[in-house]
């Protein structure tokens, strides 16, 4: 089983695995994350849709989100909780059928891990942010939490790691990124860069 595959055969149980006391967790993230009105924001990895109602609260109306995923599954799950309010595409990372220089601020949250080919899918995320946009990456517990989960879970996700704090920030930074910043405690993980 690969990873599109796994996603997708645990897409309608998903929400059941989320606890309250994380999505609390996950509140407090996204106001960290500092989202301005009117922006133009991408949920890369959106899964079934967490993140989506916190951030078309941050935006406001003249915002915009859009919702992107590998697993059709994710999505669909996403689009049943929340219908047209937002776009859904079904895509890599790596590979994304966006134009150039086209939102404010692109999130990864509890997706990083699962990028195959890291560098390709920053630089990537780096081509459809405005310069000045900003990448967020984040997770509601520590590198060490969710390294050990993705280990413990096994099969196509075992390998899936978030890199330590010298390889992120080299990461980030060859694909033009200024001003990374990250922070790992016990509640959260949070990586943010600016594009040059």
């Amino acid at each position: 089983m690969n990873q599109r595959e796994f996603f997708d055969e645990h897409a309608q149980t998903w929400d059941k695995s989320n606890k309250k006391e994380e999505f609390t967790r996950v509140k407090q993230i996204v106001k960290m994350f500092d989202i301005q009105k009117g922006e133009r924001i991408l949920d890369v990895g959106c899964g079934t849709g967490i993140l989506l109602p916190l951030l078309k609260e941050s935006v406001g109306k003249n915002g915009k989100v859009e919702a992107l995923d590998f697993s059709l599954n994710m999505l669909k799950e996403a689009k049943e909780k929340f219908g047209n309010q937002f776009r859904y595409i079904h895509a890599d990372v790596e590979d994304m059928p966006l134009e150039d220089s086209c939102f404010n601020r692109v999130i990864c949250f509890s997706s990083f891990p699962h990028f195959t080919n890291k560098q390709k899918a920053i630089s990537e995320i780096s081509r459809i942010l405005i310069p000045g946009g900003k990448l967020l990456i984040a997770h509601a517990d520590s590198r060490e939490k969710i390294n050990s989960l993705h280990r413990e879970i096994g099969g196509s996700v075992t390998n899936d790691r978030i890199p330590d704090d010298e390889k992120m920030i080299d990461l980030l930074q060859k694909a033009g990124f200024i001003n990374v910043k990250i922070m790992n405690c016990q509640e959260f993980y949070l990586v943010s860069g600016s594009k040059i």
